[in-house]
């Protein structure tokens, strides 16, 4: 199965300039295409061998994707997490972001979510993450009454670090949108990596359950 990553960077362009009014030249959508899957540029991700992309049918990704999550928010993180790392082999500069997007966007979606399945019997899969991942959506899911205020206080971190985030601003800087943008990206590849994985595996079987004690003192350096 081949990737279509030119296809990936117009859909990046289409996603800022309709959501968040932003046109992104196709130069730095390409580069940030790179990025997100562990090359140093744009040049580097057209000399990766294709061949190691795992073959899977689009149809068992979709399947696996709407599949109900176990565990707690640290064990989804890390499986997350885990399932970039393992298709990608993230510079420095990658690393940064792919910690970023776990520490300040992930975890306290993540947190929400869990916390929302548990107390009121809502169950939530990988599209229903990517449906709270746009900025708006996510300042939504940060006003939802039924999360605790320990974790709202955890997305209005993620909010308040942004550049110039201003809860009293009706539209947000570029800068703030780019930010947020640049963390989304990361975790959704996050997300599309496992769906992958989970396809191209034999039994299919999600270790979401599994404690990662290594994963909070890691964050915690950020």
């Amino acid at each position: 199965m081949t990737v279509n990553f030119k296809g990936q960077a117009k859909r990046l362009r289409a996603f800022l300039s309709e959501k968040h009014h932003f046109e992104l030249p196709l130069s730095a959508a390409l580069e940030a295409i790179a990025t997100i899957h562990g090359a140093k540029n744009w040049d580097t991700l057209m000399g990766m061998d294709k061949s190691s992309v795992p073959s899977h049918p689009q149809s068992k990704v979709e399947s696996v994707a709407k599949r109900p999550l176990d565990g707690d928010a640290h064990a989804l993180a890390h499986m997350f997490l885990m399932a970039f790392t393992k298709k990608n082999t993230p510079d420095e500069r990658v690393s940064f972001w792919t910690n970023r997007a776990v520490s300040r966007l992930a975890l306290p979606i993540l947190l929400a979510l869990t916390e929302l399945r548990d107390r009121n019997n809502a169950p939530f899969s990988v599209d229903t993450i990517r449906t709270w991942l746009p900025f708006e959506k996510f300042c939504i899911l940060r006003n939802n009454p039924s999360i605790s205020e320990a974790t709202r206080n955890e997305l209005d971190e993620t909010l308040t670090n942004l550049p110039t985030y201003s809860a009293e601003a009706e539209t947000q800087s570029i800068a703030c949108i780019e930010q947020y943008g640049y963390l989304q990206m990361h975790f959704a590849q996050m997300l599309d990596d496992w769906a992958k994985i989970e396809a191209s595996s034999p039994q299919g079987s999600t270790a979401c359950g599994v404690p990662f004690n290594g994963l909070q003192s890691k964050l915690d350096e950020i």
